[in-house]
């Protein structure tokens, strides 16, 4: 129920209705006196009022105590994988070489190394140092004669500290161009060790002339 006020005095603060006047509000007479006058009874709402000023924010509430959950069952493990490339082997090379020699003679043991010399019949002056650990896996040696001479069989061999022998190969062509190999060597050696290249010549039918040599030595 909504109560208007018509007055044009208004009546005290703390009275709204005439106690000895129930249902009276304070108002305009029919003679233009103010006075109490019949209270009106609206049934339809008022404007709405302006918002009120937003009261404060509360304090927060307490953390919730909760209890872990289960940790879940772990994966299956995957398959290992396939095994990756083989690391490639890195080797070098030590290169050989001896000056020509005029006329090769029967049956000598002969012995040269990287020096530009023909070769000696006297062993250990001829080294070719080993600069890094390894091991010897392949050799060639290349001769070229003027005259070729006859092929009976002539060998080369690696000599290792002028100790061990380990031979190349022992070949028997008769052929101006000659080349010894092996590449199934498997020869130790260290940094600091040394080798020459040994060769022992047979007993020609004919000799060979002027005759020169190279050759190269892989370590891995």
């Amino acid at each position: 129920m909504r109560v208007q006020y018509f007055g044009t005095v208004p009546p005290p603060s703390d009275v709204f209705e005439e106690p000895s006047q129930p249902g009276t509000v304070w108002g305009v007479l029919p003679d233009g006196s103010p006075g109490w006058v019949p209270s009106v009874t609206s049934t339809t709402p008022g404007p709405q009022g302006p918002q009120g000023i937003p009261g404060l924010e509360g304090p927060a509430g307490p953390a919730g105590v909760g209890t872990p959950g289960i940790q879940g069952v772990q994966g299956v493990k995957g398959d290992k994988g396939d095994p990756g490339p083989a690391e490639p082997t890195v080797g070098y090379a030590l290169h050989v070489q001896a000056a020509s020699q005029a006329t090769l003679v029967d049956a000598q043991t002969l012995y040269w190394g990287s020096m530009l010399v023909v070769p000696s019949t006297t062993a250990d002056r001829w080294r070719v140092y080993i600069p890094k650990s390894g091991i010897i896996k392949a050799a060639y040696i290349f001769n070229y004669a003027a005259t070729a001479g006859t092929g009976e069989s002539w060998s080369m061999s690696i000599r290792k500290n002028n100790a061990t022998d380990t031979l190349i190969q022992a070949l028997g062509v008769a052929a101006n161009a000659r080349c010894w190999s092996n590449v199934a060597l498997n020869i130790p050696v260290v940094a600091g060790d040394y080798i020459e290249i040994k060769e022992v010549c047979p007993t020609w039918v004919t000799n060979p002339v002027t005759a020169t040599r190279t050759g190269v030595i892989y370590i891995e």
